[in-house]
């Protein structure tokens, strides 16, 4: 009984361990892992040390000499992706290379806009969650809200039929106001009323005759 167990054992353990290796041999095969070669790396070393595949795949392209007429756009995607996973200051370093070779397109004033909204967000919530402050009215506050205002008039058209007049507001930064603490009220001693007597009037004299001796 006991060697018929370990014969039934071995029948249902290699078919589940054939079909887990096929499983990640096809996992593998979908995910390919992508190598850059070291002259790719060479001329573009913003990518050394990098392991984001998207990134990768794009550098792949960028080091392909077929794409040579698209390498500004490519580059430009290339700068998007850095800001999307957090690296902006490899995408401003692209951003500026760009910039100086001349490359002024749409999609590139796009990257640079998400990059700062990115870094104000990034700005903001450490101001908020870590440093425990709020906006201040000399300096901070008049650059955010002359940037609400510009938004305002930069939002699609079928969001402004959506949205309420409120939602493109920004309330000012109020800062907390001292407390003040009131001095309670003196209590009032009430005056006792003395009663006085009420004077007597003098009664008029009578006056004088002649009979009065008599």
């Amino acid at each position: 009984m006991k060697i018929r167990g370990m014969v039934l054992n071995k029948k249902l353990i290699y078919p589940l361990l054939i079909s887990g290796l096929l499983l990640s041999q096809l996992t593998n095969a979908n995910d390919p892992e992508i190598k850059l070669k070291r002259s790719c790396i060479k001329a573009n070393p913003l990518i050394e040390g990098e392991t984001d595949s998207e990134l990768l795949s794009i550098y792949q392209r960028i080091c392909d000499k077929k794409n040579t007429e698209e390498k500004s756009d490519l580059l430009i995607q290339a700068a998007n992706r850095f800001q999307q996973i957090d690296n902006y200051i490899k995408s401003m370093i692209l951003i500026d290379y760009l910039q100086k070779q001349n490359v002024n397109t749409p999609m590139l004033t796009d990257v640079k806009f998400l990059l700062g909204v990115n870094l104000a967000r990034s700005s903001l919530t450490k101001m908020r969650m870590n440093e425990a402050r709020y906006l201040n009215n000399d300096l901070t506050y008049p650059a955010a809200k002359a940037f609400v205002e510009l938004y305002r008039t930069s939002v699609p058209a079928e969001e402004m039929v959506k949205a309420k007049p409120d939602d493109f507001r920004i309330k000012p930064a109020v800062s907390p106001k001292p407390k003040v603490q009131r001095e309670q009220p003196k209590k009032q001693t009430q005056k006792k009323q003395v009663k006085t007597r009420p004077e007597k009037k003098a009664e008029p004299a009578k006056p004088k005759t002649p009979f009065a001796g008599f």
